[in-house]
């Protein structure tokens, strides 16, 4: 006698039609095949024939109630139907090994819900690591900022402060460039340009006069421009610049460029601008609300220089007036 079972539904081995059909639906129904080969139609008795089998009984496996394949029992020596004894013991082999497959189905589950929650924490602990080293960027950002906003309120010299105040943002961020640009009229052509008025630069790498960049025509950084002119930062990696302003940044080998406008008294007066040439980096918010942070610090010490600036023009314009009013009273 031999025993086989058979392949799960899903990976069948032969196609199921005619009587071969009708027995595989019997036996999804849950119900058992008990017969002598002989008595059995074609193809089943060729099929079985040809193998010696004389006599078989097949008993169907049920998972949690569904019909996961079948066993066969297989007797080449004697013709014979098996009592209700035996196949009592044949059911109960059937349930042993669909509660084998039953276990082993929840193990599987079991391990992969191990193995998704183990996913799960280890993503999740990357995210929070993440997150972590954001936040401690941002607290050195802030704490960096908020000494170079004092520095730069009480500076005598406000362009030698904003220049330092560039290296150590620059250091701080991680950065390849910042610049102070501010915007005017070419003198001849009267067309709207950037103008790089300050800049520091990072080891090894050149500044915009290097390459012949210190002056930009607006034409070439509209992309930048006219969100600026509304009051909005613009932070991009060089893949999402039209090919006219990527082609000027390629000359820099900017990866990644982000711009901060500043105003005085309501008119746009440039911005301060942050390279990265290192990587196509993705700003975090963190980062953006810092460095901006930082920009409105840099318009806040050129603000105070324009009102100390006007204000010495002032006293000296009045000054010249009153020595002119006295010479003409000596005169007199």
């Amino acid at each position: 006698s031999e025993v086989s079972a058979a392949i799960p539904d899903g990976e069948p081995q032969l196609v199921v039609e005619g009587e071969w059909a009708a027995l595989h639906e019997q036996l999804r129904r849950g119900e058992l095949t008990n017969y002598i080969v002989a008595e059995m139609p074609e193809p089943w008795r060729g099929f079985l024939a040809a193998q010696e089998v004389v006599s078989s009984a097949s008993v169907p496996i049920l998972v949690q109630g569904q019909f996961w394949g079948h066993i066969d029992f297989d007797n080449c020596h004697e013709a014979r139907l098996y009592d209700a004894a035996e196949i009592g013991i044949l059911q109960t082999a059937a349930e042993i090994i669909a509660g084998a497959i039953e276990r082993q189905a929840k193990d599987e589950e079991l391990l992969h819900l191990e193995q998704a929650r183990t996913r799960s924490a280890a993503k999740l602990a990357q995210q929070l690591e993440r997150l972590n080293s954001e936040l401690q960027q941002r607290d050195r950002l802030l704490s960096v900022v908020a000494q170079v906003t004092k520095d730069l309120l009480e500076a005598e010299d406000v362009e030698a402060s904003i220049l330092s105040a560039f290296r150590v943002i620059g250091e701080v961020a991680d950065m390849s460039r910042v610049m102070l640009i501010f915007e005017r009229q070419d003198p001849v052509s009267r067309r709207p340009q950037h103008c790089i008025i300050q800049e520091w630069t990072a080891a090894g790498v050149d500044d915009h006069h290097a390459v012949g960049l210190a002056v930009l025509d607006n034409e070439d950084f509209q992309v930048l421009i006219q969100p600026m002119y509304r009051g909005e930062s613009v932070w991009r990696v060089i893949d999402e610049f039209p090919p006219r302003t990527r082609s000027h940044f390629e000359r820099l080998a900017i990866q990644s460029s982000g711009v901060v406008p500043i105003f005085l008294e309501g008119r746009y007066f440039g911005c301060v601008a942050f390279d990265d040439c290192l990587r196509p980096r993705q700003w975090s918010q963190q980062e953006i609300d810092v460095l901006a942070a930082a920009a409105e610090s840099i318009g806040a010490a050129l603000h105070r220089k324009q009102l100390v600036d006007r204000f010495v023009e002032e006293r000296i314009r009045a000054e010249q007036e009153r020595s002119q009013q006295l010479e003409r009273l000596n005169a007199e």
